[in-house]
């Protein structure tokens, strides 16, 4: 029996080692696991960096499975930059007096590199292209500049009766007659009377 323990003994010993190093193999990947994300670095918020080193345990949010999750809020680089304004304006021009002057819109210092213009005023015939309103000029360029009426019988749209017709034109500074630069829009009533409800302007304009 004594001759027996010793072997025994013997046996166990020899065999540490190799044990020991099978346990390591074995408890390996848990240790790896658990630093898996420790210094990985995730771009969150439009190219700010964030450590996940001093997040609480929990805290990470990652994907690993799948593809990077971007914030699509973020704008591209430089985006906005050089975009020109969009102004939309509209009214009614009853009141305005024989004679007067309504500065309409004005963007100075910015200018206006292209406008729409749509106006109601009588006319001799509301037919497309036959004659110019009757009490209402639009003036378009630099006020104590050049300033220069666009509102001519080919802006005569047929659309309406001679009461109420609609002219419609649309301006590009240096284009048709339209001075280089363009800052203001100016009404005039060239009329004999004061305007009515049956006269109105709408102007859209993009401004750099």
């Amino acid at each position: 029996m004594r001759a027996i323990l010793i072997a025994s003994l013997a046996f166990v010993v020899a065999s540490a080692p190799a044990l020991a190093a099978a346990s390591h193999l074995i408890g390996a990947p848990v240790v790896a696991n658990e630093h898996e994300h420790e210094d990985h670095e995730h771009d969150d918020d439009c190219d700010e960096k964030d450590d996940h080193n001093g997040d609480p345990a929990g805290a990470q949010d990652h994907d690993d499975g799948g593809e990077k999750d971007h914030d699509d809020d973020c704008p591209p680089a430089g985006g906005g930059a050089g975009v020109g304004r969009y102004v939309v304006e509209s009214s009614l021009l009853i009141g305005l007096e024989s004679g007067a002057l309504f500065p309409f819109i004005d963007t100075t210092p910015l200018n206006i590199t292209r406008a729409h213009i749509a106006l109601t005023d009588a006319v001799d015939v509301c037919t497309a292209g036959a004659s110019s309103p009757f009490n209402v000029r639009v003036l378009v360029g630099v006020a104590g500049g050049t300033l220069v009426n666009v509102m001519t019988p080919s802006t005569n749209t047929g659309i309406g009766n001679s009461r109420q017709c609609v002219f419609h034109v649309t301006i590009v500074p240096g284009v048709d007659g339209v001075p280089a630069q363009v800052t203001d829009i100016v009404v005039q009533n060239v009329g004999e009377s004061a305007l009515t409800g049956a006269n109105s302007i709408t102007v859209s304009a993009e401004v750099a």
